[in-house]
């Protein structure tokens, strides 16, 4: 049998057992974070039926941002507003459009709300990675999202009194490169500008 295979948690792909970070291909970076335990290429993970559902709420969220399905139902609401004369506007014809469209929405808030949920995890889970790598940047930054309510209002508060104390050294910088440009008589004051 080959050497073991390392499978990259977010996409799935096989990737050769290796230092953690390496890659035989040098644009293909895989950090050690997103390592699992070596299996096979025998072994295929089973697919729970959350995988199956998150798979087709993708599918159905992309399909329902695309132009074609805006034209579909643009000419669905046209026929149905179409054939309103024949059915003499009844309350059989509306109740088709308020029950159709109502369907339809409901069901799409569980599918785009799992899209984005994924999509938002998988977000998060690359930042989580960029401030590990980065030296400077502050371990303690990662999983603020686990945070409870209370815990990141106090981290706002915290980085908005930096951000004030930026703004105001800012302030004293811009300031001194202003008298800085100023020019100046030989006694030391400002020169006013002849008026008109």
């Amino acid at each position: 049998m080959g050497s073991p295979l390392v499978v990259n948690s977010l996409s799935g792909t096989d990737v050769p057992d290796q230092a953690a970070g390496t890659s035989p291909h040098p644009d293909y970076y895989v950090p050690a974070t997103i390592l699992e335990t070596p299996v096979t290429k025998a072994h295929k993970p089973t697919r729970s039926f959350s995988d199956h559902f998150a798979t087709f709420a993708s599918k159905v969220a992309w399909a329902s941002g695309s132009p074609i399905t805006s034209c579909v139902a643009l000419v669905a609401l046209l026929a149905w507003g179409a054939s309103g004369p024949i059915f003499h506007y009844s309350p059989n014809w509306q109740l088709v459009i308020n029950t159709g469209t109502t369907i339809v929405t409901f069901m799409m808030v569980f599918v785009i709300q799992n899209s984005q949920n994924r999509d938002g995890l998988a977000a998060q889970i690359k930042l989580d990675e960029i401030i590990r790598a980065v030296g400077g940047a502050k371990n303690s930054m990662i999983d603020l999202e686990c945070l409870s309510d209370d815990e990141l209002a106090e981290l706002r508060a915290k980085f908005s009194e930096m951000a004030d104390e930026a703004r105001k050294d800012e302030h004293k910088v811009e300031s001194a490169e202003g008298r800085k440009n100023t020019p100046r008589s030989s006694n030391g004051k400002t020169r006013s500008r002849a008026r008109n």
